[in-house]
């Protein structure tokens, strides 16, 4: 792939690399998002946001890519390696597939490509830029600030609206507990922790306990 990028970029051809350098960092730089090649992390009060760009394979000289934003409480990612654990795999370490909620930022209708992000020339490379930089801050921004508030997140993850937009990797109880255990032991997580172990999530009730008792700190890059 690298060699591809080198050989577009000795041609003066548009690549990825310049897309998302001109349409996606000004954004990401706006509300503090570390960059590690074409990701993107907001880490604060206990949840990570993370946008992805991954390149589509699509016949030359079609540049296509995908683009993905995630939210992730850090006690989520804990959650994952504690089952991983009783499971026999005490090295398992979390990645991007380890996600509380998940979705794939839309084109707009009007894009020629869509519903596919890709472009093809100089023309393309702009048209598809602008859009992007569009969408990035109507439906990425909201979502990776949205983080800053345990209060917003909350109320979005007992709305099944928004549950919907994406893809939830588990039940509301269990994304509720996730998201009430950084602030510690209250009622309301003991209330949420008895309708998780109600419906048969004894081993998550488990692993909550062990993590109130133990140190929060969880390596997540």
């Amino acid at each position: 792939m690298s060699k591809m990028v080198l050989n577009r970029e000795a041609l003066g051809e548009p690549t990825l690399k310049a897309l998302v350098h001109r349409f996606i960092d000004p954004s990401m730089d706006a509300i503090g998002a570390h960059k590690r090649g074409h990701r993107y992390m907001r880490i604060t009060g206990g949840m990570r946001g993370d946008l992805l760009v991954t390149s589509r394979r699509l016949q030359k000289p079609v540049v296509g890519f995908d683009v993905t934003i995630a939210i992730t409480p850090i006690a989520y990612l804990d959650w994952a390696v504690w089952l991983a654990a009783e499971d026999g795999d005490p090295t398992y370490q979390p990645s991007m597939a380890n996600f509380l909620w998940r979705r794939s930022l839309r084109t707009p209708p009007d894009l020629p490509s869509a519903p596919r992000w890709s472009f093809h020339d100089s023309k393309t490379f702009t048209e598809c830029g602008e859009a992007l930089q569009q969408a990035i801050e109507e439906q990425a921004v909201p979502i990776l600030t949205m983080i800053d508030s345990r209060a917003d997140l909350l109320d979005a993850f007992a709305d099944s609206k928004f549950r919907s937009r994406g893809r939830v990797l588990t039940t509301a109880e269990r994304a509720r507990a996730v998201l009430l255990i950084a602030d510690g032991p209250s009622r309301e997580l003991t209330q949420t922790l008895e309708a998780v172990e109600a419906a048969g999530g004894a081993d998550f009730v488990r692993w909550a306990r062990d993590r109130l008792n133990r140190a929060p700190a969880l390596r997540t890059t």
